[in-house]
């Protein structure tokens, strides 16, 4: 029988592309995976039957705008089109400058061609784009240069010398900002050198190649394409990918309408709100109920329930502001107005102390809803810049969550401006003068329901 050393080495599994080091062992779940190794990367490509393209997969290095793709295998199709596709037009090219007596440019193009095999090999042998794209933009810099001077400067060739300014913008995407200064700025260097050259080099020639030029432009035109173009498309493709998610992850936090303001470029958000309803909810019982129940059952618990609450608010209109520990917040008609914000309010403390009597049944707690309801002005706004919260504040707030705390579990409290701005939708019981902190007596009412008239209404 085989020893447990040669049976745990036989077996060998690559590390997905992109991947640099091994894995912490899991107790109890496999061995440690170990670091990546073109030799353990080999042995499981000929036992996989994968060959020479798994060995890729596993060493391919991303660098610059390749290395932020979401598939590295996007990363690695461009990098396998930039080394196979230029090729086959620089060749095309060596044959016709040759076939046009004009062996020096073909020499240089030959040259390049060369280059671009360097950059293959290093590339399909090693996995590392950042020296491969490297030589590619070195051998285009040197190729420009060389053509320029053969064909005559800039005019007659086609201007090719330009080409260098590709060079540096391929550095940009692909080697990182100091790379691409430094290759800009020997560009800058040779034409400087070139431009007092322009005479002598135009003097060489009686008129231009035009079908030479033709064939070097081509070339050249062709490969820039594929280098830049690729890696741009990716760029553009990875930024609309990021703003999709800022802007996802910012509605989750703050109502669309302060989202897009920030967007824009507003950095102070603070809005009047002369008339809002606040929904102030808070559940009883729950500091007994964790105290007898693991944390982690009160956590899922407690999930649950905030998950009901805001479908509501959603389905209301409402804004969601925060939960604090047990406690719900929620206003309506901020931050976009709303005449009925009244009317929405009272509906959806209904629907919240409704759908926590069900809650209850459902997962077998016993906690009750207290829900305070008031309506007046209030001030929103952003707060914060690590963790910025959308919020509102005001005497409406206070004096909703004083009601809250003056009801009895399963009511809903609100007050006399929240009657007189509901109208005849709802059925109110007076409970009489509350006295609240900061605020003396206050009239206090009972929301029981809609009234019948009401329910098969529009409301």
């Amino acid at each position: 029988a085989p020893s447990r050393s040669s049976s745990t080495t036989s077996a060998c599994t690559c590390v997905p592309m992109g991947d640099r080091g091994g894995h912490p062992p899991v107790k109890g779940g496999p061995p440690a995976r170990p670091p990546p190794g073109p030799e353990r990367c080999f042995t499981a490509a000929m036992t996989n039957g994968d060959g020479w393209l798994r060995r890729l997969r596993y060493r391919y290095r991303p660098t610059g705008i390749l290395d932020t793709l979401e598939d590295p295998r996007l990363g690695l199709r461009i990098m396998l089109a930039n080394i196979a596709v230029p090729p086959v037009l620089t060749l095309a090219s060596v044959v016709g400058c040759w076939l046009l007596g004009e062996p020096a440019v073909a020499a240089v193009l030959l040259g390049f061609l060369a280059a671009q095999a360097l950059s293959a090999a290093v590339f399909l042998t090693t996995g590392r784009s950042r020296e491969a794209v490297l030589i590619q933009l070195l051998a285009l810099l040197a190729a420009s240069t060389a053509c320029h001077v053969l064909l005559g400067g800039y005019v007659w060739s086609g201007g090719s010398l330009l080409y260098g300014i590709a060079v540096a913008a391929g550095a940009a995407l692909v080697l990182g900002r100091r790379a691409a200064f430094a290759l800009l700025g020997v560009c800058l260097g040779v034409a400087l050198v070139m431009a007092p050259l322009e005479p002598l080099l135009e003097a060489r020639r009686d008129q231009p190649a035009l079908l030479l030029s033709v064939f070097v432009m081509l070339t050249l035109y062709v490969a820039v394409l594929v280098m830049l173009v690729p890696p741009a498309a990716a760029l553009v493709d990875r930024l609309r990918l990021e703003q999709s998610r800022t802007r996802a992850l910012m509605l989750h936090v703050l109502p669309a309408s302060i989202a897009d303001r920030l967007r824009a470029g507003e950095t102070v958000i603070a809005d009047d709100h002369p008339a809002c309803s606040i929904v102030f909810a808070d559940l009883s019982g729950v500091t007994a109920h964790a105290a007898r129940r693991p944390a982690a059952q009160v956590v899922r618990e407690l999930n649950t329930i905030v998950t009901r609450f805001d479908a509501l608010v959603a389905a209301h209109g409402a804004e969601k502001i925060k939960t604090i520990g047990d406690g719900y917040l929620a206003a309506c008609g901020l931050p976009e107005p709303d005449p009925d914000h009244a009317h929405t309010a009272c509906s959806l403390a209904l629907d919240l102390r409704d759908a926590m009597e069900d809650l209850d049944a459902e997962l077998g707690t016993d906690y009750r809803l207290r829900v305070g309801v008031h309506t007046g002005p209030a001030v929103a706004g952003v707060i914060g810049t690590a963790k910025f919260a959308y919020d509102v504040w005001g005497d409406t707030v206070n004096v909703a969550s004083r009601l809250e705390s003056t009801g009895v579990p399963g009511s809903v409290t609100v007050s006399a401006a929240v009657v007189a701005a509901a109208g005849s939708a709802f059925t109110f019981d007076r409970v009489g003068a509350r006295q609240l902190k900061g605020h003396g007596a206050v009239e206090a009412y009972h929301l029981v329901g809609h009234r019948a008239a009401a329910v098969g209404g529009p409301a």
